[in-house]
């Protein structure tokens, strides 16, 4: 930030690490607030905030309606190989390493054949109803972590978890299983954006009052709690 640079992304790694436990968890979390606190501090010398995880979300978020879980299934694009065959995601290409048996399947449903046959145009039309086979690109709900499972986390709706890379992962048990350093780095830095959102309400002004209201109330009333008694 102190050379300018107007843009900074950061992200995790995708597949399994197997030192990571609770401790680089902790770590993790730390060294986030430590970039909130650098990056709250830049924006109030030059009102920028480089560190994009921070920034309101400017894309749609996984799910667009339709239900899938990334775009390779939506048939919006394709990669092709060097001998001509598309795929709709160059992770699943079969034609370009070797996959892992339970890689296969979906491999097989991404597979859009020679991009110069006549067919290819119909292939890739039918994409998404024939992607609709594997839960691998619809089934959020089945996903687990060390945390528990995916659909109990509070921010599942903006958590990304590339399908591809849960089946092609080493050491992954199953394709449900998110790897615990990638939903560490979705966790820690979600918090992080929604925490700096609240800070830069409170510093707008007009609004501290009535966000220092909301907080006082929640730290004297937490959600859950029972009503308070008279003289309370």
């Amino acid at each position: 930030m102190s050379k300018g640079v107007r843009a900074i992304r950061v992200y995790p790694k995708m597949t399994f690490d197997a030192d990571w436990n609770e401790r680089t968890d902790e770590e993790l979390d730390r060294q986030i607030i430590e970039v909130l606190d650098v990056s709250e501090a830049h924006w109030r010398s030059t009102g920028e905030v480089p560190v994009e995880f921070l920034r309101p979300r400017t894309t749609p978020s996984p799910s667009t309606g339709d239900g899938f879980l990334c775009g390779a299934p939506r048939g919006h694009g394709f990669c092709v190989d060097p001998d001509g065959h598309a795929w709709a995601c160059p992770l699943l290409a079969g034609s370009l390493q070797h996959l892992p048996h339970r890689a296969l399947a979906a491999s097989r449903l991404l597979n859009l054949g020679p991009v110069e046959a006549p067919s290819f145009a119909r292939h890739l039309a039918e994409l998404p109803q024939r992607a609709r086979e594997e839960p691998l690109f619809t089934d959020a709900a089945r996903r687990r972590a060390s945390p528990g499972p995916c659909r109990h986390c509070p921010w599942k709706e903006e958590c990304f978890v590339c399908p591809a890379t849960l089946r092609l992962a080493p050491g992954a048990g199953d394709a449900d299983r998110v790897p615990d350093a990638l939903c560490a780095f979705n966790r820690a830095t979600l918090k992080a954006r929604a925490l700096w959102a609240l800070r830069r309400e409170v510093a707008g002004g007009p609004l501290l009052a009535d966000a220092l209201g909301k907080l006082a109330g929640l730290i004297a009333h937490p959600p859950g709690a029972g009503a308070p008694g008279r003289g309370e």
